[in-house]
């Protein structure tokens, strides 16, 4: 007789197809086995064949469903190619230590998307007869004495090898103590309706295996109903009878209103005094009955579950109710702390924000004031005529017609003016840059400074749209770059859409040669303080073209 270690079962085999198609698969089936006759501790190896025109996916038999026949080893999948055709080879390894005859059930294989089933096969196991008498005997021999003295063993090598076993054994040993302790507190941990719904599932699995022990069976079955108790409405169903858990549940409906209708009860009482039956006289119910009590236990435990559901359900109703004024004025009380903590963190930020920026400064940047963006926005530096004026303004000024005029004749034809406005902005910017005709250069010549007449210009210009009451003050301006010009500047009054007072203020700065004039005009609110920053940056911007300069 041969003995081999039984490995761990439930070897997964897939086949991947590498070639897909919207046929049908063909494929064909066969089972057998190198002997129907064996002895006692023989292995027998049987083959499943799987026979196809094309390479598909295939799913052998993954479980110990050979009957009584115990499965020593569950080979590899061989492939085996011919022309046309695939062979699938699955082999495994047999085995039986008790005489009479087997039977290997039918086996499913799935092939693709299709299920092929192989037939029922009869093995008969004899067993070994062995008669003492007929057994050869020898004579003992003596004793062989060798010439030459035999080696001594290494003791201190086996010592190490047997400390290395041990080692080795010890490891095994406390990592299964441990996954067994992980694997125990994990079901622990379910609740105790989950925990007896996947008990029974196990269970169930037991029935359809052949030699089923029927004592066995329904001490799981009772004992599953038992600690599913035991964890929610009865402590002492694990060492209590049948009849006392029958009685205690009829207690505990009229006590805490569970609601279990006697039908119920005594549908569950009929089970559990047929497991009796099985357990200590030695019944054996049919396989037909085993299915039905497993369902009866499970409706029971789905049942009682349910009731302690609503009864849970009912109480919290009930405290809920009972407990609803106090709950309602905590909220509102809660809700009131709220409110008051989000208002004083709100003034606290708000106070230490004024504190640190100022409030004229925090309400400019809260409601996005219009002349502030205006001033921290990238600005732009240009030339302006050709030669002309370099200068920086927030936004490059706008080319335009001659809306900015004058009776004067002093400009020649050759006038271009560019500006910028903006209505939600108190601020003006006109810049003129024009070339003096013939005509315009005689009257210069007759004129001892030019730069006065362009300063007559401006002023006009002004009050053409609409500046009033101009309070000039005449000065020489020199730009950053050394450009001297003349600088018109004062006080007036002039309506800005953006502000409500009409309080302004202006400068006209003069630069010219003797073929070219150039002015800078600026009118702003007097008021605004982001304004008044935007022209001084302008104003430091300035830059006579160094052909203008040097003329």
């Amino acid at each position: 007789m041969r003995s081999k270690k039984i490995k761990p079962l439930f070897f997964f085999c897939f086949m991947l197809a590498t070639l897909v198609c919207n046929n049908r698969v063909v494929a064909q089936l066969s089972a057998n086995i190198d002997s129907t006759n064996v002895k006692i501790g023989e292995e027998i190896v049987l083959k499943l064949t799987v026979e196809t025109e094309k390479l598909v996916a295939l799913k052998f038999p993954e479980k110990n469903l050979f009957g009584s026949l115990e499965l020593l080893e569950s080979h590899k999948v061989d492939t085996i190619v011919k022309s046309s055709k695939t062979l699938f080879v699955k082999k495994y390894s047999l085995i039986q230590f008790s005489p009479g005859e087997y039977t290997i059930p039918k086996l499913e294989v799935r092939v693709g998307n299709k299920i092929l089933f192989t037939d029922s096969i009869k093995i008969k196991v004899v067993s070994v007869k062995t008669d003492p008498n007929k057994q050869n005997s020898y004579n003992a021999k003596p004793i062989f004495k060798s010439s030459k003295p035999q080696k001594k063993t290494n003791n201190w090598i086996l010592i190490l090898l047997a400390f290395i076993a041990a080692a080795i054994g010890l490891v095994i040993y406390l990592r299964n103590r441990r996954l067994h302790a992980e694997l125990k507190e994990k079901e622990e941990a379910l609740p105790p309706y989950e925990l007896a719904k996947r008990s029974l599932f196990e269970l169930n699995k037991t029935i359809l295996i052949e030699n089923l022990n029927i004592k066995l069976f329904y001490s799981e079955l009772t004992l599953i109903f038992r600690k599913f108790l035991n964890k929610t409405i009865y402590n002492k169903s694990l060492e209590s009878t049948s009849e006392e858990i029958v009685n205690e549940l009829r207690a505990l409906e009229v006590a805490g209103g569970y609601k279990l209708t006697e039908k119920i009860l005594l549908s569950l009482q009929s089970a559990m005094q047929r497991a009796d039956m099985v357990k200590f006289a030695k019944s054996l119910p049919t396989a037909k009955t085993l299915h039905a009590d497993l369902k009866i236990f499970e409706k029971e435990i789905h049942n009682i579950n349910r009731v302690l559901i609503d009864a849970e359900k009912e109480r919290a109703n009930k405290s809920l109710t009972e407990n609803k004024a106090p709950l309602k004025n905590k909220i509102i009380k809660k809700q009131k702390k709220l409110v008051l903590g989000s208002i004083l963190t709100f003034v606290s930020v708000l106070l230490i924000s004024v504190w640190f920026f100022g409030f004229e400064k925090l309400k400019d940047v809260i409601v996005q004031n219009p002349s502030k963006a205006l001033l921290d926005q990238r600005w732009v530096k240009s030339e302006y005529g050709a030669p002309g004026v370099f200068l920086e303004t927030p936004v490059a000024l706008e080319r335009e017609s001659k809306k900015f005029t004058s009776d004067s004749t002093f400009l020649g034809s050759s006038h271009v003016m560019f500006s910028f406005e903006k209505r939600n902005i108190p601020l003006k910017i006109i810049l003129n840059n024009s070339f003096l005709d013939n005509k315009a250069s005689n009257t210069n010549q007759a004129n001892a400074d030019p730069l006065e007449e362009m300063e007559e210009y401006g002023l006009n210009a002004l009050e053409k749209i609409g500046v009033e009451n101009l309070l000039p003050k005449r000065d020489v301006f020199v730009s950053a770059s050394g450009a001297k010009g003349l600088k018109t500047f004062g006080s007036a009054n002039f309506k800005f859409p953006a502000q409500p007072e009409n309080d302004a203020e202006f400068i006209i700065l003069n630069f010219s040669d003797s073929l070219r004039l150039h002015q800078l005009v600026l009118l702003w609110g007097a008021n605004d303080k982001y304004v008044n920053k935007i022209v001084e940056r302008i104003l430091s911007s300035i830059e006579p073209n160094k052909e203008l300069q040097n003329d």
